[in-house]
């Protein structure tokens, strides 16, 4: 799967729910995912967007589930100690 970064910053703001540093977060979590990690980063944000408009929560069990949300969760880390 080909991603782009700019699909992954609309993903993470989409997910962000008007948090007012949506563009700088999602900035800089991009620059701080792997590239071996990105495409399931962002099926969890896709999976996680879903799942606050009402569709199905997403499975915690899922491998690329858990994978992904480390990743974010990580990069996420890393942006909030700057």
């Amino acid at each position: 799967m080909l991603v782009f970064a700019d699909d992954y910053v609309q993903l993470c703001k989409d997910t962000e729910g008007g948090n007012p540093n949506a563009d700088k977060l999602c900035a800089c979590t991009s620059g701080k995912i792997k590239p071996e990690d990105r495409a399931a980063a962002m099926k969890t944000l896709k999976l996680m967007g879903d799942a606050m408009n009402g569709g199905k929560p997403a499975d915690p069990n899922d491998p690329e589930f858990a994978k992904g949300s480390a990743a974010q969760k990580d990069a996420e880390n890393q942006c909030e100690e700057q």
